[in-house]
């Protein structure tokens, strides 16, 4: 397949938004390759990025980018906490939870 590069505008558990330079086919499954938040530079540029696959949920020209979101299909446990682990990372809760006002 096709290599893209993009940036992930948003991400949660469930899926993730990306801003790119093009428009992806709808029909295509995602393989995505997802570099996560280290602590230290040399840790970032050296690891190996988490395999992510997933379908096309929606796409829309936003400020002349292309934006898609992507939903998360057959993840793993280990993707799981590795996905958790960046909420912790930018202490963030990784379920979303209404105010109840």
């Amino acid at each position: 397949g096709q290599s893209i590069g993009c940036s992930s505008l948003d991400f949660s558990l469930t899926g993730m938004r990306l801003s790119l330079n093009t428009r992806l086919d709808d029909a295509s499954p995602v393989e995505l390759s997802v570099c996560l938040p280290q602590t230290e530079l040399n840790q970032y540029k050296k690891q190996q990025p988490l395999k992510l696959r997933g379908r096309i949920s929606w796409q829309r020209l936003e400020d002349e980018k292309n934006q898609c979101g992507i939903v998360f299909e057959a993840m793993s446990e280990e993707a799981s906490r590795k996905l958790r682990d960046c909420f912790k990372y930018y202490n963030k809760t990784p379920e979303f939870c209404a105010d109840s006002r």
